[in-house]
């Protein structure tokens, strides 16, 4: 666990890693069998900057904040821990995919979903209203964690 933080967990892209990586190869073959140089280097490059963006996603909680990104930093979100109103556990369809993606649910919840492999995911319903997802391979212990800071983040109640 990183200095700090009283959750931290980096779940790989695996499945996004290796399709791009046969999608480069291919492209390497047909692009450079047909001659297209210039071509060949923009679309090789833009592919390998996708994998590179995209080969992790992280979350880190402390106990004023909930912060998440993709690979290196990409895509950096940050959401005050006082702000989040609870966390369901979930688990997405198929066609919500993965990446950064707009999602609809039953009951007409709809957000944001961040998600780099699996279907598994924390739901969070903010104060104001909004959700969004984090897709996760250890969705009980990010609610977990997020539960913990909620209570700690509570005024005691002295009624």
């Amino acid at each position: 666990m990183a200095s700090g933080y009283s959750y931290h967990h980096t779940q790989p892209a695996t499945l996004i890693v290796s399709i791009m990586t046969v999608t480069i190869i291919l492209t390497v073959y047909i692009v450079g069998a047909l001659g297209l140089v210039g071509w060949f280097v923009a679309i090789v490059g833009l592919e390998i900057l996708v994998v590179y963006a995209f080969r992790s996603l992280t979350v880190a909680l402390d106990s004023q904040s909930l912060s998440f990104w993709f690979g290196p930093g990409f895509w950096r979100k940050r959401v005050v821990v006082t702000e989040i109103d609870s966390v369901a556990e979930v688990r997405n369809h198929w066609y919500n995919g993965w990446g950064i993606r707009y999602f609809i649910a039953r009951g007409g919840r709809r957000g944001w979903l961040y998600n780099v492999s699996g279907f598994d995911a924390v739901e969070f319903k903010m104060k104001s209203g909004k959700y969004f997802r984090i897709g996760t391979d250890k969705p009980s212990d990010l609610a977990r964690a997020v539960r913990s800071a909620l209570q700690e983040s509570q005024p005691w109640d002295l009624r």
